[in-house]
């Protein structure tokens, strides 16, 4: 009965939505962070979580403690410390199209998942820069890039370098 009781937890906990979540691949974790937006590319997204609430489950403890840092400036100031614009979709407003994302996987980490997008006629990209942390995969930084129109990087930055600043 005990080895029963015990497969049966074993078996539970690989397939509970936690431990799933775990498995997804950096590919697969920003498609979710995208998910929101793209389902009304027009509109504000159905709930109320912040583009770093959004991105804290997938963060590294070093990018979540940057998430941290910022929030609590926020708090004690009263306004916004940091970041004034969605990471996510490089913006305050957004109307998306083109959409898409392509994955680098390199000798050594990190793993960078790129999202390349128009956002009312601009042309953004957003690097998200993947390491493991245990068996999941987890964000560790990620990089806004403005585009011209020829597509060359005219202006990049790194959200937590921006957030680790004093």
């Amino acid at each position: 009965m005990y080895r029963t009781l015990a497969l049966f937890a074993a078996l539970t906990a690989l397939t509970s939505p936690v431990q799933a979540a775990t498995d997804d691949s950096p590919s697969q974790i920003v498609g979710r962070l995208y998910a929101p937006y793209l389902a009304n590319p027009h509109a504000e997204p159905d709930d109320t979580a912040s583009a770093m609430d959004r991105i804290r489950p997938f963060a590294t403890k070093a990018f979540s403690a940057a998430i941290d840092k910022d929030q609590a400036c926020m708090k004690r100031e009263g306004g916004i410390c940091s970041l004034d614009w969605d990471v996510i979709i490089n913006g305050q407003d957004w109307e998306l199209s083109d959409f898409s994302l392509s994955e680098v996987w390199p000798y050594a980490p990190p793993v960078i998942v790129t999202a390349t997008f128009h956002n009312g006629g601009d042309v953004q990209q957003v690097k998200f820069y993947f390491i493991q942390e245990g068996i999941a995969w987890k964000i560790d930084d990620i990089e806004d890039q403005f585009l011209d129109d020829g597509g060359k990087v005219k202006e990049l930055v790194s959200i937590k370098t921006l957030l680790s600043k004093d």
